[in-house]
């Protein structure tokens, strides 16, 4: 999905989200609060474009289950 998403972003789809199983994004309204995940490895990024290039943002996922 990512590589699909990333050529949208490349081609002047809006910015966005994306994040992988597992990970929830929680907005108010349209601002974005924070990640969470059931998985503890699972990642979330902020994906834009910037001088024509995709960039992709590692966003904090706080893991909900228990830490070994």
């Amino acid at each position: 999905m990512r590589p699909a998403y990333k050529e949208m972003i490349a081609q002047g789809a809006p910015a966005g989200y994306a994040a992988d199983d597992g990970v929830a994004l929680h907005f108010e309204g349209t601002r974005f609060k924070e990640a969470v995940s059931s998985r503890p490895n699972a990642q979330a990024w902020r994906v834009s474009r910037r001088r024509g290039e995709v960039v992709e943002a590692p966003l904090d996922v706080r893991y909900l289950g228990r830490k070994k």
